[in-house]
């Protein structure tokens, strides 16, 4: 049984899921593998324990990709305090006093009118 261990050390270029603006994060992926030639010491609690060929080079590239993909964040945000975009697209991290417009559905603008007489 082989082991490769190490910290993989990474820079990603994410899109913020609030303000939809670029940005980049230096992403450190612990990495821990082990490959057996044996088949007998695979068991289903080891799920890191990986069965190779007969050959000599293991390709390493899978399973780097895979530890890196499962240290992404699932909703990358630029910062904790991102206050988004308004309706009509404007980041407000650019511009705080941009508001957000009141969308009224179509098919109740005449009741929306109707309020606005009563007030």
């Amino acid at each position: 049984m082989i082991g490769v261990t190490g910290i993989l050390d990474v820079r990603v270029e994410f899109v913020c899921s609030r303000c939809l603006s670029p940005f980049c994060r230096e992403l450190r992926v612990p990495f821990d593998e082990s490959f057996t030639r044996d088949s007998e010491l695979l068991d289903e609690e080891r799920d890191n324990l990986h069965l190779v060929a007969d050959d000599e080079e293991v390709d390493l590239q899978p399973y780097v990709e895979q530890s890196i993909l499962l240290a992404l964040p699932y909703v990358p945000v630029c910062q904790e305090e991102c206050r988004g975009l308004t309706t009509s697209g404007v980041n407000r991290n650019v511009f705080p006093d941009a508001e957000n417009e009141v969308a009224v559905d179509p098919r109740l603008a005449a009741l929306a009118d109707w309020f606005k007489k009563e007030e």
